[in-house]
């Protein structure tokens, strides 16, 4: 059994593909994907095929290469890139998105068998539904999301966290920022393919490309929940001095993800003038993302609040850390405006 490389190997978002016919599939990729998606959705079922799928990938790999000159990365991106041992490659889309997916799905069942999770069924549910979304694109499937299936037992629940060991928490918020990553990505290449599939007026193909991203944005929600799915003990001990100097640079935070960076200041910027006049099919659909994009938030706020209170200062300013994931919250829903009424011209 190929071990799980302890690195988390990411495209570039500006290499994510942006239309279907850019997302070339190979056999291997293919086999693994299919695979998967035919598993027993049981998590121990499901993570030995997830190694089983490693072991095939594994050939496969020598054809990725680090990237080593990047002038669109900036400092802050470089930073929380390196405080999470992630690295940034070159390669197939298809290869490498499939293999940083499984990466992190092996490691969200992974924790969440060892340790437990306070999430729902319904959370649990749809941060697994994600990743079926997730595997069927990659495959280029065109499958509704409503015809997803996942039938599971759920993990435990978390322990009492008066005994947990430092180190849990940790991992569950290194896990989690992978989860997120993960899901992230996907919903850049599922919008890019909602506007090209708007612009060639496919209305069947855009319909199920927003379907998946508001799919995507439900599980962000969920991933939120599950990364901060642990004590304030550990968070305070071990978690928060990591993000901070000496450990970290003055002033890294999540908001300089570049991944959830280019998400918002170029694909969302981009879906602008579709959410302005979008076809009448996909309007809709479109106020439902809005509404979990701000569930997404309000999932950070609750996380942050449980951490660091409602008044204590976040990373960045001296400002509330709730006062600043309230605002970012209304930016990011003004970037992209409520469909207006009226006809599509």
């Amino acid at each position: 059994m190929r071990e799980i490389s302890p690195i988390f190997y990411l495209l570039q978002p500006e290499n994510l593909p942006i239309s279907r016919d850019r997302l070339r599939c190979g056999d291997i990729v293919q086999e693994v994907l299919s695979h998967i998606l035919n598993l027993t959705r049981n998590e121990n079922t499901i993570l030995d095929g997830i190694h089983q799928a490693f072991s095939l990938l594994a050939p496969s790999f020598e054809g990725i290469s680090v990237v080593k000159e990047d002038p669109l990365e900036s400092l802050e991106n470089r930073a929380n890139d390196e405080a999470f041992n992630i690295k940034r490659v070159n390669g197939n889309p298809s290869y490498v998105l499939t293999y940083s997916t499984l990466q992190s799905y092996a490691g969200m069942l992974e924790d969440a068998l060892d340790i437990g999770t306070s999430l729902s069924e319904v959370e649990w549910t749809k941060l697994n539904l994600a990743y079926i979304s997730i595997f069927d694109m990659l495959r280029g499937g065109i499958t509704p999301i409503n015809s997803f299936k996942f039938s599971t037992i759920m993990p435990k629940k978390s322990r009492t966290y008066n005994n947990e060991n430092e180190r849990d928490g940790m991992r569950r918020w290194v896990c989690g920022h992978y989860v997120f990553m993960s899901i992230v990505q996907a919903m850049i290449v599922a919008l890019n393919f909602f506007s090209s599939e708007v612009a060639n007026d496919d209305i069947q193909a855009s319909q199920l490309a927003i379907d998946r991203a508001i799919l995507l944005m439900k599980g962000s929600e969920s991933a939120l929940k599950f990364t901060g799915d642990f004590s304030r003990r550990s968070y305070e001990q071990s978690v928060r001095p990591s993000l901070s100097p000496p450990k970290a640079p003055r002033g890294m935070s999540g908001v300089n993800w570049r991944d959830h960076e280019y998400l918002i200041k170029k694909v969302f910027r981009k879906l602008q003038p579709i959410f302005l006049n979008p076809p009448l099919e996909v309007k809709a659909k479109l106020y439902d993302f809005l509404d979990a994009l701000k569930d997404a938030y309000d999932a950070h706020k609750l996380v942050c609040s449980f951490f660091v209170g409602n008044d204590k200062p976040s990373l960045l300013s001296k400002k509330s850390a709730m006062n600043m994931l309230e605002s970012y919250k209304q930016n990011r829903v003004a970037v992209l405006k409520k469909p207006q009424k009226g006809l599509r011209v």
